[in-house]
């Protein structure tokens, strides 16, 4: 899990967690069956956006770092277009929760991030791409010589 339920907490408050079914108390921070559900979902979305862009996939929790390390930064980075993904599919399939302005404004963020990740605009702090891995790219079995001439390629 790379968001969790006292980050939530943090980033809308417990009430609007209680609300949207993530938070199973007002005060709490102990997640709901609903907010894994929400959680994996935005994070294989998250997953599938770094992989597109040739990034390899972080694995389901993501790696402790000492204070001032570059991972923090990386975790930071992927926890934010995580909870933006997760935070926008539950205020839109939730009705009759307003979404606070701030947190619209943070969400879109987050959401445009993402996107701007997907389509190789954004590099990810942290990470290297490589494009060979992503889409579009190409990987040549080391096995076997590749051999292209106009007589095998249909010219």
């Amino acid at each position: 899990m790379w968001v969790d339920g006292q980050y939530l907490q943090q980033a809308i408050g417990s009430a609007q967690g209680y609300a949207l079914g993530l938070l199973t108390t007002s005060t709490g921070t102990t997640t709901t069956s609903r907010f894994d559900q929400y959680e994996l979902l935005a994070r294989s979305r998250v997953i599938a956006c770094l992989q597109f862009a040739g990034y390899p996939a972080p694995s389901s929790t993501l790696p402790t770092y000492a204070a001032g390390d570059q991972g923090e930064v990386t975790n930071a980075f992927l926890r934010q277009l995580v909870s933006a993904i997760l935070l926008n599919d539950c205020y839109a399939l939730v009705p009759g929760i307003e979404l606070p302005e701030k947190t619209q404004s943070a969400i879109s963020l987050g959401v445009s991030m993402c996107d701007a990740v997907y389509n190789k605009r954004l590099p990810v702090p942290g990470l290297t791409a490589v494009p060979e891995n992503g889409y579009g790219g190409v990987q040549v079995s080391a096995g076997r010589p590749q051999r292209f001439n106009l007589r095998n390629t249909g010219f």
